[in-house]
C-alpha cells in the first residue's frame, strides 16, 4: 500500500487555519461584547449621578422659598441669569461629575425656574455637553436635544402666612 505523505502537513495547516479563524471571530465577538458592556456601564453611571444632581437641586429648592439665593450658596460656582420672573442655573461637570469651569465641561446641569407669587415651576435637565462633530471649525460646544441624560419637572408651592392671604 503506497501512502501519500505530500498532503500531510498541508491538511495541518489547512485546519489550523480554519481554527485560527474560529478563534478570531469568537475574540471579535467577545470584544464587541466587553464593549458594549462597558458603554452600558458608563452611561448607567452617568444616569445615576444625573438624577443624583438634580434631585439635590429640587431638594434645596423644595427646603427653601424657591428663590435663586438658596442655589447660589449651595452652588457658588454655578452660572446665574435672570429674567422678569425667571432664573437660570447652569452647573459644568467633567466626564467624572466633579464640578469644573464651562469650558471643560462634560456635562451640563441647567434649571429654568420660574417663580409666581405662590409658586416655583421649571425644569431640571442633565445634558451630555459634545462637539459639533459636523462642523469643521472650532465653534465650542453644541447642545442638542438627544444628549439629555435626565430631566426633572419641578412645582412648589410656597407657604404663605395669614397676613399675605388676607391681604
Amino acid at each position: 500500500m503506497k501512502k501519500n505523505y505530500k498532503t500531510g502537513p498541508h491538511l495541518f495547516f489547512i485546519e489550523f487555519l480554519i481554527v485560527l479563524f474560529f478563534f478570531l471571530i469568537i475574540s471579535t465577538v467577545c470584544l464587541r461584547i466587553f464593549v458594549q458592556a462597558h458603554n452600558i456601564t458608563r452611561n448607567a453611571n452617568a444616569l445615576s449621578w444625573a438624577s443624583s444632581y438634580a434631585a439635590s437641586v429640587a431638594e434645596i429648592l423644595e427646603g427653601s422659598d424657591g428663590s435663586a439665593s438658596a442655589l447660589q450658596a449651595a452652588y457658588p460656582d454655578a452660572e446665574f441669569s435672570f429674567g422678569e420672573d425667571t432664573f437660570t442655573m447652569v452647573l459644568s461637570f467633567n466626564s467624572d461629575f466633579e464640578p469644573c469651569l464651562p469650558a471643560d465641561s462634560s456635562y451640563l446641569l441647567t434649571a429654568v425656574l420660574s417663580s409666581s407669587r405662590w409658586q416655583t415651576t421649571g425644569s431640571i435637565r442633565i445634558i451630555k455637553n459634545e462637539m459639533d462633530k459636523t462642523s469643521s471649525q472650532d465653534s465650542g460646544k453644541v447642545l442638542t436635544d438627544d444628549a439629555v441624560i435626565y430631566e426633572l419637572s419641578v412645582s412648589f408651592h410656597r407657604p404663605f402666612t395669614r397676613e399675605e392671604a388676607l391681604s
